[in-house]
């Protein structure tokens, strides 16, 4: 029985369930009389409740398998679509805790699940398979997308039950051997050897800067960005125009993956830089959806933009599965996640300033997105700067730091 097979179709199954009602959450739950501003606290409390357990339930899957983790998410994701089948107030806020709960256990489990049951260890091996599982993912949200704009208000209920099957299925893949390589003790056993491995290394640095400020910021555009199209004709309200939307958002991604996976990425030695090359892009993607007024160009940047970050998670969480542990991979996404999502939280909770839901203005983030890639570009590129690079990165920070505050103060609508 090939077990690798079973659980890359099992993680199929899992997202297109999850992503059925993906483009349009927020319409059909405001069909139903539930205000965005209930959906903000309830998005707010996912990201809460997976901030508080990511990391407890990333020791969980280390030390008693990622199975019984991506289990727990299977069965929290069951009661997340159960609550949201009739909602109310205190139901859409619940089922998004249940929501966040399921994501926290699926983190970090099912890559280190993976990379267990992959043969060669090195990072360019374990990127292959990882891709090509997240290419199967894009496509399965791709389906999901494009079936559920027409499934309309039932598609809760079609989740739930594929939920069920992908659960059956996941019980069928077998669990990760145990990795015998170290010996820990004590209470803090997976957190501080997780911890230590990513903060002494320089990937590890670039992959802990980047979850924070990156993976942060990134939290108000995956949670607002169907609201941000509102703005144009013929989009607003439409389940159809924002299915295809979001399906031209995953479909850019799979070709992204694929194109770096076969025909860009040659040696390890290019990951670190083609990462930061994708993040850069995607920080100029994003910067011109702030002030442009054209619906294809909003589209296509917002392409561009899905795609890169896609293909710079795919480049990173491969080089963690090579520098870290096997018994440590989940705590250490876990590590990883927990640093995005507490910022990430922050803004979703106390960010009204910040992104102005009448305006869908994410003038803020371009500032974290255009310069963090900078600064960790330079620190991973040298391991001591030179006076000229640091002139030049401090300037750069000032001219374009000017430039893009002057942008979020505009009146662009």
């Amino acid at each position: 029985m090939n077990h690798l097979f079973l659980l890359n179709i099992a993680n199929f199954v899992f997202n297109f369930a999850r992503m059925l009602s993906g483009a349009i959450f927020i319409i059909i739950l405001e069909a139903q009389g539930i205000p965005l501003s209930t959906i903000s606290i309830a998005k707010g409390g996912q990201l809460l409740a997976s901030m508080l357990l990511v990391l407890p339930s990333g020791i969980i899957a280390d030390k008693y398998g990622g199975k019984y983790a991506i289990i727990a998410a299977c069965i929290f994701s069951i009661a997340y679509y159960y609550f949201l089948i009739e909602p109310t107030h205190e139901r859409v806020i619940i089922g998004e805790i249940c929501n966040g709960i399921a994501l926290a256990f699926y983190t970090g489990a099912f890559e280190s699940w993976l990379f267990s049951l992959t043969a060669q260890k090195d990072s360019l091996n374990l990127h292959t398979h990882l891709a090509q599982s997240r290419e199967l993912s894009y496509l399965a949200i791709v389906f999901g997308g494009l079936i559920g704009t027409f499934v309309g208000g039932h598609i809760f209920s079609f989740s739930l039950i594929l939920m069920a099957v992908s659960l059956t299925i996941f019980l069928t893949v077998k669990k990760r051997e145990k990795n015998n390589q170290i010996q820990i003790q004590g209470k803090t056993k997976y957190f501080i050897p997780a911890f230590r491995c990513l903060a002494s290394k320089r990937i590890g640095f670039f992959l802990l800067t980047s979850s924070f400020l990156i993976g942060g910021s990134m939290q108000l555009i995956y949670q607002f960005w169907q609201p941000f199209f509102f703005k144009f004709p013929g989009v607003n309200g439409s389940k159809q125009s924002l299915g295809l939307i979001f399906i031209a958002f995953m479909l850019t991604q799979y070709f992204t993956s694929k194109l770096i996976r076969k025909y860009v990425l040659k040696n390890t030695e290019q990951m670190i830089y083609l990462t930061g090359l994708c993040w850069i892009i995607a920080s100029i993607s994003l910067l011109n959806t702030v002030h442009t007024e054209n619906f294809i160009s909003s589209i296509a940047s917002f392409c561009l933009f899905f795609g890169m970050t896609a293909a710079a998670s795919n480049l990173l969480m491969a080089q963690l599965g090579e520098i870290v542990d096997a018994r440590l991979q989940s705590t250490a996404i876990s590590i990883l996640d927990l640093l995005g999502k507490s910022l990430g939280s922050f803004l979703l909770f106390f960010g009204d300033g910040i992104v102005t839901l009448s305006q869908y203005n994410f003038g803020w983030p371009i500032l974290i997105f255009v310069f963090c890639p900078l600064s960790i570009w330079s620190i991973v590129q040298r391991k001591k700067l030179c006076t000229t690079h640091m002139i030049f990165f401090w300037l750069s920070l000032y001219q374009n730091g000017v430039q893009i505050l002057a942008l979020t103060n505009s009146d662009v609508k």
